[in-house]
């Protein structure tokens, strides 16, 4: 069974060492680092549905952004000690329940 708050621990140690995001108690500082996921964010919007990826050839460049943005949101939730595999479970939950 995939244990995504391990895969999200690996994450951050990666955009640790990348310097794309940083360990802090400041809110303001913790607003910076989500400047990577909005990065992020804008090249799904750039990025082609019909290219391979340059990276990963099972993927388009599109969906290997929309990876890139899973990443860097499981690395911020890990920043700020949520369990991702609990709540994303909630909320899932919770969003079956809604009715908009």
């Amino acid at each position: 069974m995939i244990d995504l708050n391990k895969i999200a621990k690996r994450a951050l140690t990666s955009a640790l060492r990348r310097g794309k995001v940083e360990i802090c108690d400041d809110l303001n500082k913790r607003h910076e680092n989500l400047s990577s996921l909005y990065e992020e964010v804008d090249e799904v919007k750039e990025a082609s549905e019909w290219m391979p990826s340059a990276h990963i050839s099972d993927l388009s460049e599109v969906e290997e952004e929309l990876i890139d943005v899973m990443i860097g949101c499981m690395t911020e939730l890990t920043l700020r000690s949520v369990d991702i595999e609990f709540f994303l479970k909630e909320k899932i939950k919770f969003n079956e329940r809604r009715k908009d």
